[in-house]
């Protein structure tokens, strides 16, 4: 077990304590999830997307 992992199991149990803030923070991970595959998703769309405009300005 490395120490990351302990904090992070630390971290957990702490939330755990929590109610409303564990609730809180699950949906913000879960809206910082989204926006992240959405970044993510973009950024692997675009250069296709150039491919293809520049394929169609050039044929």
């Amino acid at each position: 077990m490395s120490s990351a992992s302990i904090q992070l199991i630390k971290c957990a149990m702490d939330l755990r304590n929590y109610g409303v803030e564990q609730h809180l923070l699950l949906q913000s991970f879960k809206l910082l999830l989204k926006l992240w595959t959405m970044v993510v998703v973009s950024i692997m769309l675009v250069p296709s997307t150039l491919k293809f405009a520049d394929v169609t300005t050039t044929s």
